[in-house]
């Protein structure tokens, strides 16, 4: 007979479960209904013991261990071309820019958005950098927006001919527009008409007065917080709806939200933690690591462990995993699933309990944690 517990831990793994609390919080971020409160640790630090090194010049390892040796800074020399692997030089450049097609490509689609300009990309020539097209794209009307290599992420003028002069700049070497199923991954299957599906939507460009946003929130998404860095935002999607976006010159890609697991599969002694721990020397490690405060995002951290909790200043974090939200907030200082604890412990553990066992930077003073993932190891990449 199956006790409640084992219900919970069903449904968290279940990945469907996982992917409907994902949706369930775009839908709350959307109408700004969320918030993530901080929890504090309760854990008494203690900082009089005196097994916690302070003075690095008294340290001694542990028995059967010894302090890797300084020998100076590592040498630096440029390789010369014949060592180079040139391989990685040349960006891959779709088969879409400066297809035969193209130039016709770009102007319908600034032609279906009602625009005299469009979201495109430009393939920069050899040896050109992104700030020599800046001046001579924006006297066409244009704008740069961003690089990756030699592709250049633009707002490109909408008619033939002013596309064509863009092309003859000594500094293009190609233009072109993403076609819509290069936009959606396989990962997508057509479902049933109203199954919602959480997503993130990748933008050509910033959003700060959430034009793009409305747009899509006029065409039936659920759109909850945007990431500026990634310029991406959260939302929930019909297939129906998932199919038109696609088409929208301003949408760069459509990403599902997906299920994460923990894995663990190193140990202190395979990163070679012995060989960082450099008291007596410059580094740095040279002191334990106590000037470095630590974040750490997993299950959950046992405050009782003493080489979590012993001679630390300050330990905090927050619980961000939604689903069963009350078990998992009081999970935060517990971690059923024990990961979070192993991999804290492999970052800064400082061998209370076992001095064999502690970790790459045992004097770290203080701890951040954020709980991304449930009891069981498993979360979604919205959190």
């Amino acid at each position: 007979m199956s006790s409640s517990g084992d219900a919970e831990n069903r449904r968290s793994t279940d990945s469907p479960y996982l992917l409907d609390t994902a949706a369930d919080r775009i839908r709350a971020e959307s109408s700004g209904s969320r918030s993530t409160p901080i929890a504090i640790s309760p854990a008494k630090l203690r900082t009089s013991d005196q097994r916690i090194i302070s003075d690095a010049s008294q340290a001694s390892p542990p028995p059967g261990y010894s302090f890797a040796t300084h020998h100076g800074q590592m040498t630096k020399v440029v390789l010369k071309e014949t060592e180079r692997d040139e391989s990685n030089d040349e960006t891959p450049v779709p088969n879409w820019i400066n297809s035969s097609s193209a130039i016709d490509a770009i102007v319908d689609q600034a032609a279906s958005a009602n625009r005299d300009w469009t979201f495109g990309w430009i393939l920069m020539a050899d040896g050109i950098q992104e700030y020599e097209l800046q001046n001579d794209v924006r006297l066409l009307g244009g704008e740069v927006l961003g690089a990756n290599g030699r592709l250049v992420r633009a707002r490109l003028p909408g008619d033939v001919a002013r596309l064509q002069t863009l092309l003859s700049l000594h500094g293009a070497a190609g233009v072109g527009a993403v076609p819509s199923h290069v936009k959606l991954p396989h990962a997508f299957e057509p479902s049933a008409v109203h199954a919602t599906h959480a997503v993130f939507v990748t933008l050509m460009t910033d959003d700060p007065d959430e034009r793009w946003r409305h747009k899509l929130e006029s065409m039936g998404a659920v759109v909850g917080r945007f990431d500026a860095d990634t310029r991406t935002y959260a939302a929930n999607l019909s297939f129906r709806v998932l199919t038109e976006i696609i088409h929208e010159d301003f949408v760069l890609a459509v990403e599902p939200v997906r299920t994460v697991k923990g894995a663990h599969d190193t140990a202190v002694p395979a990163i070679g933690a012995d060989a960082l721990r450099r008291y007596r020397s410059p580094g740095l490690f040279a002191d334990g690591g106590a000037s470095v405060p630590v974040g750490v995002m997993d299950s959950g951290l046992n405050i009782n462990h003493l080489d979590i909790s012993s001679h630390r200043d300050s330990i905090c974090g927050a619980n961000f995993v939604t689903a069963n939200r009350r078990t998992e907030d009081l999970d935060l200082w517990v971690d059923q699933n024990g990961h979070g604890t192993h991999v804290t412990g492999t970052i800064l553990g400082n061998g209370f309990g076992d001095a064999m066992l502690a970790g790459v930077a045992p004097s770290v003073r203080d701890i951040r944690f954020a709980k991304a993932l449930d009891q069981v190891g498993t979360g979604d990449t919205l959190s």
